[in-house]
């Protein structure tokens, strides 16, 4: 009776229980609790609204979307020089909650001041419901809620500008509550503009005064339509997107003792508009329409000298 065996049986025999093995190698289970950064096992993604809680589902590697660079704090991409910077949502989770915007995917941007000064956020040119909140220290730290922002402008994005100390700061931006699909509909934008300066913003939306002392300021302004030097003080006020704006600020009659100088500025540093003695000899006024989204200083000056004075301003958007 001839052997079973041939000289080729051994190869074939090996390779079948290398396959057996392979069909048995172990898989992740489906249907587990999502670890607490909403994260699943590879082949598998976080389902949010799942009925008991966020629960990994089945899909293959093929299907499951890619996370986007900087979903983790770890991975914040730095726009410390300012510009415009992109924003992608498809398949991002939530690493962080935020005050405005609990529950939501977000990605991550970091940047470093070395001196106080005050920076403009917005993320207009987004296609989706968006929120920003500014974080102090590093991004893997998820320090102190500085501000968090949604919904500015009666519109579904935010928009915000704050006076900030030297030091490393944080910028969440939620999204929607669920990760848009890939595509166009996911890709947003945010703005981050250094304003060069720092101030204080203006308190009301629309008009009304700010009272101060130029002589506890330096001199960090040089007017162009003014003496110089003398010691200034900065506002700063943000604009919505596509409003034309008619700005006014005034120290006109007795709002100041001593020769007043005011300028507006963009966030460029741009000059806008300056005035010295157009009121009684001494008073400034000064008139500007503008144009948003962006952010614009007002600035007190003086001609050679400092004192107190009464600021008064009006906003007005128009049609």
């Amino acid at each position: 009776m001839k052997s079973l065996w041939t000289e080729g049986a051994p190869k074939m025999i090996a390779g079948a229980v290398a396959m057996i093995a392979g069909c048995y190698q172990p898989a992740p289970p489906q249907g587990l609790p999502c670890t607490s950064e909403l994260r699943c096992p590879a082949g598998q993604r976080c389902v949010l609204d799942a009925a008991d809680g966020p629960r990994c589902n089945g899909l293959s590697v093929e299907e499951e979307p890619p996370h986007p660079t900087n979903d983790g704090p770890a991975a914040a991409v730095d726009v410390s020089a300012g510009g415009t910077f992109a924003i992608e949502l498809a398949g991002a989770t939530d690493d962080t909650g935020s005050s405005c915007a609990p529950g939501r995917p977000d990605v991550f941007y970091r940047f470093a001041l070395t001196k106080a000064e005050t920076i403009y956020l917005d993320t207009f040119d987004s296609p989706f419901d968006t929120a920003v909140t500014l974080r102090a220290g590093a991004c893997p730290a998820a320090g102190e809620e500085r501000a968090c922002v949604e919904d500015s402008c009666g519109r579904a994005q935010s928009q915000g500008a704050w006076n900030l100390a030297a030091g490393e700061y944080c910028i969440v931006v939620d999204g929607p509550a669920a990760s848009p699909d890939p595509g166009a509909d996911s890709a947003g934008k945010l703005s981050v503009v250094r304003g060069k300066y720092t101030g204080d913003p203006l308190p009301a939306a629309t008009s009304g005064s700010v009272r101060g002392d130029t002589c506890t300021d330096d001199n960090s302004n040089s007017a162009g339509c003014g003496c110089e030097p003398a010691e200034d003080h900065h506002y700063f006020f943000t604009v919505c997107p596509g409003v034309m704006t008619a700005t006014r600020f005034e120290t006109c009659g007795t709002m100041a003792t001593w020769d007043t100088v005011l300028q507006l500025r963009s966030a460029a540093g741009d000059g806008l508009a300056c005035d010295d003695d157009t009121c009684d000899g001494t008073s400034s006024a000064i008139s500007r329409t503008v144009m948003g989204p962006a952010l614009f200083w007002a600035i007190i000056d003086g001609c050679t000298e400092c004192g107190e004075y009464t600021m008064k301003y009006t906003l007005t958007p128009r049609p």
